[in-house]
């Protein structure tokens, strides 16, 4: 995970979506709500790639800005 997580992104992307899912999650002994962001992009060829996942503790601005932030984003 942390070698895709740390990876260039050298392609450009023509389309880039962000989007966001809340699941529940087992925590040790109880059952908490948890969001998974996502950001997924396609290139001049059509090809879809997850460029970004982070399971946080709830969606909110900070969350979001750290997940564009992370390496592979930011790049």
């Amino acid at each position: 995970m942390k070698r895709s997580r740390e990876r260039p992104l050298k392609v450009p992307y023509g389309y880039v979506w962000f989007d966001a899912i809340e699941v529940k999650c087992r925590e040790e002994v109880r059952t908490v709500n948890v969001a998974c962001l996502v950001a997924v992009g396609v290139n001049n060829d059509d090809h879809v790639e997850v460029l970004g996942l982070e399971v946080v503790s709830s969606e909110d601005g900070a969350e979001w800005l750290a997940l564009l932030r992370s390496s592979a984003l930011a790049g």
